[in-house]
């Protein structure tokens, strides 16, 4: 059975020079994660958005502990690797954001992005606007949020979802068990 992923990006803002501050992903094998991206340093900081921030919560201090964006986009090729369809519901602004991403490593990125809406309706038959009421504005719980709108789909029951999950804490990230299994299994 082919395996598909969902992706969500948070960013430091929507402007142009904005970046990438954290990446989650959720696979329907049951592999999901998020890291935090310490900004690279070539990357315009004085186009943080204090609105985006506001949004998200995370600050450019929380970015300090966050993976180098080299090692970032390494371990997200290989999050991705084999995978049939990486699925992403901004698609154009989260390829910019990958693009900016991947500019910080010699390496190519080995996936390609979908656009999570129209592959929706292709597959289901319908728009998935039960996604937007349920958003965080964590990359992680978001594209959980990504999956589970397309598991309930796929059982032919779109109704609205239970966003809660045991494994992610209460500021979006999951928690450090959830965080080490996938550590140990890419």
């Amino acid at each position: 059975m082919s395996v598909v992923a969902f992706v969500d990006i948070e960013a430091s803002g929507l402007s142009e020079g904005s970046f990438p501050i954290e990446i989650g992903w959720a696979r329907t094998d049951g592999q999901a994660g998020s890291i935090l991206i310490r900004p690279a340093a070539d990357w315009e900081i004085d186009t943080w958005d204090e609105q985006a921030e506001e949004l998200h919560g995370i600050g450019l201090a929380d970015l300090v502990a966050g993976v180098a964006a080299r090692d970032a986009a390494d371990r997200l090729n290989m999050v991705f690797a084999g995978v049939s369809l990486v699925l992403s519901d901004a698609r154009e602004m989260d390829g910019g954001w990958l693009d900016t991403l991947f500019q910080e490593t010699p390496r190519e990125r080995s996936f390609s992005l979908a656009d999570f809406d129209g592959e929706f309706r292709r597959q289901f038959g319908h728009d998935p606007s039960i996604v937007e009421e349920d958003r965080v504005h964590r990359a992680g719980p978001d594209a959980l949020q990504l999956l589970k709108c397309w598991r309930v789909a796929q059982e032919g029951q779109c109704a609205a979802l239970d966003t809660s999950r045991d494994d992610v804490t209460a500021s979006g990230r999951l928690s450090e068990t959830e965080s080490s299994s996938m550590s140990d299994s890419i």
